[in-house]
């Protein structure tokens, strides 16, 4: 199947990055992985074939979120019409500084280098709950950021701050923008694979694993994750935002929601 689409991907090797992945793979879009740790890659590829998808259109590049240039400075990418930020980190008890620099610091930089791209589609993964951020508030103060890291905590705060620098960047520099802002992350929703079970996932395991009498169980509808990297592949297609480089199409599960501006 030919396309004109090329995807490169940001946090490929990650947990809903290989999903995102294998989803370009599978629709025939040639993607590029970037990469921190090339010696990643072969892993990847495993990943992918043992889940029936051909890695034939995959490739990869280092790439380094630390740095100013993110390693990819002198390469040409005329022929990528998408890229996709999924990169980011997430532990407990990170520091203020390090979530921060992981999930604020990169994010930006991959807005500045989108912006070094003609024609292209930034789609950004953000936070769950941390959609509507106001881009006029960046930069933030370091008594805000103070405040903030401190009231929701190191990772919660950088995403907050990491949707508004994403907004106002891509604003700035005229850079074609689409956030996603998912639920929480449960697993496959067609055979309930999944490697990180921190979160609700560790409630949704214990429910099914009984017994587990001091855990109510709701008679509601979740969202399955993997709805999600088929809606992202589809989001360079809308055509409708394509000609507004500061539009955005904000999703909430299960169904689209329109916020351009």
């Amino acid at each position: 199947m030919k396309t004109n689409r090329h995807a490169l991907v940001f946090g490929a090797t990650g947990f809903i990055g290989r999903w995102l992945t294998k989803e370009l793979l599978d629709q025939g879009i040639p993607t590029t992985a970037a990469l921190r740790n090339i010696n990643r890659l072969p892993s990847l590829r495993e990943w992918l074939t043992d889940r029936s998808t051909n890695v034939d259109l995959l490739d990869v590049e280092h790439a380094d979120l630390a740095s100013k240039d993110i390693g990819l400075t002198g390469l040409d990418f005329s022929h990528v019409s998408e890229i996709y930020n999924v990169a980011g980190a997430y532990a407990f008890g990170m520091s203020p500084d390090t979530a921060h620099a992981a999930n604020v610091e990169t994010s930006r930089r991959v807005v500045e280098f989108a912006a070094t791209m003609p024609n292209v589609r930034l789609i950004h993964l953000s936070g769950y709950r941390v959609g509507g951020q106001d881009p006029a508030s960046v930069p933030w103060s370091e008594q805000k950021r103070k405040q903030q890291y401190k009231r929701l905590g190191a990772y919660e705060a950088s995403k907050v701050e990491s949707d508004a620098v994403v907004k106002s960047r891509a604003g700035e520099l005229g850079v074609s923008l689409t956030i996603a802002n998912p639920a929480s992350v449960i697993g496959h929703s067609n055979t309930g694979e999944s490697d990180q079970t921190l979160g609700l996932g560790t409630t949704v395991l214990e429910a099914n694993c009984p017994p587990c009498p001091a855990i109510p169980v709701l008679s509601c509808r979740l969202s399955p994750w993997t709805t999600w990297p088929g809606s992202w592949c589809c989001f360079p297609r809308r055509t409708k935002l394509m000609g507004s480089p500061t539009g955005s199409w904000t999703t909430t599960p299960p169904h689209y929601r329109n916020c351009c501006t």
